[in-house]
């Protein structure tokens, strides 16, 4: 039998023949296909299992279980589902604009956001923009680009918040707590329509009202000022170079007290004013009602002059047994020189008694009533 070495079909062929037997190695037909390529005359509307019956701007080609085929349809509405943390399942990445190196994007299309990690040490809002998110919220121009781009948020705020509420924290937002209260505040200036406070302090002296320890201090660039002390009411002090009306210096220590008047020698009050003590070296004029509280009222004057027509002892007193033993002394109260005095113990008749007596050039009496009358003794 014959071996058959090589069998060749179109070239290469390989065979062996042995004898009459011939065996058959490898067989190669043409060139194997390894690339296809669609010409410029393949229609897309006529792919076996794809309908583009419904094809619109904008459309996507997805698989349609019912019918199963590829179809295009219109609009579609995309979920992207990031799936929740913490978790290492197969999660979909969702990516936004973002930079290291640049605050504030230049080229964003409306509604696009993008955040700038780039870190701002800066403490004053104007930095370089960076940790902060944006977005585009103004109509695209000619390039397609937003012409207007907004702040939205980031760790340079988020940072402001980041302490305790009701503490005052450098560089940091202001956080009230749970009683709308903070701590302390630090201002250069200040302005209030109304201030309630229960302690104010201050540190200096300064030419404006300000408090110092617990009194509030009006100074003036004269060096003249007035002090509402905590719990001593109203105190008043000048320097000594300034001419002023002053006060009494009694008891006092420290910058001499006074009172500084205008060139008419006028002061107004307007409220309720309350004064310890006090001396007016000049006339006093008052024009409305004077009021006086207290135990003692001296008036230390030569001479007194009332325009009244009548003064009133025991002013308000119920009934006039109420108003026994008023009247008027001479010399001391308690050991009087002289008195006359309202007499009513509600037994007897009422009366004014003289102590001690009355002398007069001229006596008219309506009438007379005598409990004794002693004509003497004779020898």
């Amino acid at each position: 039998m014959a071996s058959i070495d090589k069998i060749l079909i179109g070239s290469p062929t390989y065979k062996t023949v042995v004898g009459n037997i011939t065996r058959v190695h490898k067989v190669v037909v043409g060139t194997p296909l390894s690339t296809v390529v669609i010409g410029p005359y393949v229609d897309i509307d006529n792919i076996v299992g794809l309908d583009t019956s419904g094809k619109t701007d904008g459309g996507i080609i997805s698989y349609d279980s019912d019918s199963g085929n590829f179809v295009v349809g219109e609009n579609p509405l995309i979920e992207v589902d990031g799936k929740t943390y913490p978790s290492d399942s197969a999660h979909t990445n969702i990516l936004i604009r973002r930079s290291g190196t640049q605050g504030e994007p230049v080229k964003l299309q409306q509604g696009e956001i993008a955040y700038s990690f780039l870190s701002d040490p800066a403490t004053d809002g104007f930095g370089n923009g960076g940790d902060r998110l944006y977005i585009a919220i103004g109509e695209n121009n000619d390039s397609g680009y937003s012409t207007e781009i907004d702040v939205i948020g980031g760790t340079y705020f988020t940072n402001l918040l980041n302490h305790q509420q009701g503490t005052l924290t450098p560089n940091s937002a202001l956080l009230v707590d749970n009683n709308k209260r903070i701590n302390e505040i630090l201002a250069d200036s200040a302005t209030f329509l109304k201030l309630t406070s229960n302690e104010i302090y201050a540190n200096s002296f300064v030419d404006t009202p300000i408090v110092q320890n617990d009194s509030l201090v009006l100074k003036g660039t004269t060096d003249n000022y007035v002090v509402a002390t905590n719990g001593a009411g109203v105190e008043v002090y000048y320097n000594n170079s300034v001419t002023f009306e002053t006060t009494s210096l009694t008891g006092r220590t420290g910058p001499t007290p006074g009172l500084l008047l205008g060139d008419n020698r006028t002061l107004q009050v307007d409220g309720l004013t309350f004064l310890d003590s006090t001396t007016i070296d000049g006339d006093l004029t008052i024009t409305k009602n004077l009021v006086v509280q207290g135990e003692t009222t001296s008036i230390e004057t030569t001479e007194l002059l009332i325009e009244d027509k009548r003064i009133v002892i025991a002013n308000g007193v119920p009934d006039p047994v109420s108003a026994d033993q008023s009247g008027i002394a001479v010399g001391d109260s308690a050991s009087p020189i002289a008195t006359i005095t309202y007499v009513n113990n509600g037994v007897d008749s009422d009366c004014w008694e003289f102590n001690p007596g009355i002398c007069a050039p001229k006596l008219t009496v309506d009438e007379l009533r005598f409990q004794v009358v002693d004509c003497g003794t004779y020898a």
